[in-house]
C-alpha cells in the first residue's frame, strides 16, 4: 500500500534571516543593509534564483561569491528583459499585418474562419478557441465594439489577429497552407526558410511571455530548439539558448531596428562587463555574430 507523506512548508522567514540563510551557505555579503532592501523588493525567491549559477551541488556558494554578484546579475536580467521586449514589439505588429494581408487577399476578409484554408482542421478549431476568448476579453476596445454593434459581431481578418497573441498568431502560421507561408517567408523575409520563421516565432513567444511576466531570462534554456540558420552552423550554438532566439530575432527585424537596438545590446553588456554571458548562450564573438 502506497502511503502518502505530506511534507511540511517552510515557516516564513524575516529578511534578515533570508540573508542569514544566504551568509551560512557561503555567501560574502559587503553592505548588510542594502542587501535586506534588495530582498524587501525583489522577493527571496526570485533573487536566489540568480545564485543558481554560483553554487555547487551541496548548495554551498562558490569561494569569493558576492551579494553584490548575484544582485549584478539581477539588474542585468531586468535590463536586457526590457531591451528584448522593445524590439519584439514591432516584429509582433508586423507579423500581425503579414498573415492579416496574406490570408485577406488570398482568402477573403473572413478567410481565418474556414478550416479549408489551413493544413489541419482540428488545429484550426483550437485557433478559433483562442480567437473567441480573446475577443470575449476585448469588449471594451472601441474597434470591437464597433464591430459588435454594426457588424453583429463579424470580424474580418486584419481586425480579429489584432485582439490574439503573439503565441497564437505562431500557431496560425504553423498551420497555413505550404504555399502560403513560403509566399510570407518570400516576401519579407528573402534570406530565411519557412521553417525557420515557424522555429523562430514559437521560440520568441516564450521569450516574450518571460519578459512580460518578469521571468528569470538568464541561466535558463528554452523548452524548444531553435533552427540555426545555415550560416551560423559553424558558430556551434545552443539551439535551446537565448542566444540563439535573438538570431532569430535579427532575421525578423529591419536593419534599421536591428542596427539600433545592437548598439543598445552592446552598451548594456558594456555596463555589466562581469555577467556571465555563456550562462544565455552568448559566445565570445557574440556581437561580431549579430552584425554581419
Amino acid at each position: 500500500m502506497n502511503v502518502h507523506t505530506t511534507i511540511q512548508l517552510k515557516p516564513p522567514t524575516t529578511f534578515e534571516e533570508q540573508l542569514d540563510i544566504l551568509t551560512g551557505r557561503g555567501l560574502i555579503v559587503q553592505d548588510r543593509q542594502l542587501a535586506i532592501n534588495v530582498l524587501s523588493r525583489s522577493n527571496y525567491y526570485r533573487f536566489t534564483a540568480y545564485a543558481l549559477t554560483f553554487k555547487n551541488k551541496s548548495d554551498r556558494f562558490h569561494k569569493g561569491t558576492t551579494f553584490e554578484t548575484l544582485y549584478m546579475h539581477y539588474m542585468f536580467d531586468r535590463k536586457l528583459r526590457i531591451l528584448l521586449l522593445e524590439i519584439i514589439e514591432p516584429i509582433e505588429i508586423a507579423f500581425r499585418t503579414h498573415l492579416s494581408y496574406l490570408i485577406a487577399h488570398h482568402y477573403g476578409a473572413e478567410g481565418h474562419l474556414d478550416p479549408q484554408n489551413f493544413k489541419d482542421a482540428d488545429k484550426h478549431q483550437s485557433f478559433l478557441l483562442d480567437l473567441q476568448r480573446c475577443l470575449g476579453q476585448s469588449t471594451k476596445d472601441l474597434y470591437v465594439q464597433h464591430h459588435n454593434s454594426r457588424y453583429g459581431g463579424r470580424f474580418p481578418v486584419w481586425v480579429a489577429l489584432e485582439t490574439v497573441t503573439l503565441g497564437t498568431l505562431s500557431k496560425l502560421f504553423s498551420n497555413l497552407k505550404v504555399a502560403d507561408s513560403k509566399h510570407i517567408a518570400q516576401e519579407y523575409y528573402p534570406s530565411s526558410h519557412y521553417k525557420e520563421i515557424s522555429s523562430w516565432l514559437h521560440s520568441l513567444t516564450l521569450l516574450r511571455n518571460r519578459c512580460a511576466h518578469y521571468s528569470r531570462i538568464f541561466n535558463r534554456s528554452f523548452p524548444s530548439q531553435v533552427r540555426i540558420p545555415k550560416q551560423y552552423k559553424s558558430a556551434m550554438l545552443q539551439p535551446s539558448s537565448l542566444f540563439a532566439t535573438i538570431i532569430g530575432i535579427k532575421f525578423f527585424s529591419t536593419p534599421e531596428t536591428w542596427e539600433m537596438w545592437l548598439v543598445k545590446l552592446l552598451a548594456l553588456m558594456n555596463e555589466y562587463p562581469g555577467v556571465r554571458l555563456d550562462r544565455i548562450g552568448f559566445t565570445p564573438d557574440w556581437y561580431d555574430l549579430l552584425s554581419q
